[in-house]
């Protein structure tokens, strides 16, 4: 039986070539490029999540409003 897919950095690679996944974000004072809060979810779905990840979607849900799978 396979193991459970995990919810792992890097994830991002996936949406190469897809600018609609990308987004203008501000740390500080800096313009920074960003996945969107809605890409984030999707790299999300079908994994096995951590603590972390769970309150990762908690927090995307609460700044942005958008549904997420856990």
């Amino acid at each position: 039986m396979d193991a459970p897919r995990r919810c792992v950095p890097g994830a991002a690679k996936w949406a190469r070539g897809t600018r609609s996944c990308f987004v203008a974000g501000v740390i500080g004072t800096t313009s920074v490029r960003c996945v969107s809060a809605e890409q984030q979810a999707r790299f999300h779905q079908g994994c096995t999540p951590a603590d972390r990840d769970v309150r990762d979607m908690a927090h995307l849900r609460d700044k942005f409003g958008i549904e997420t799978a856990f």
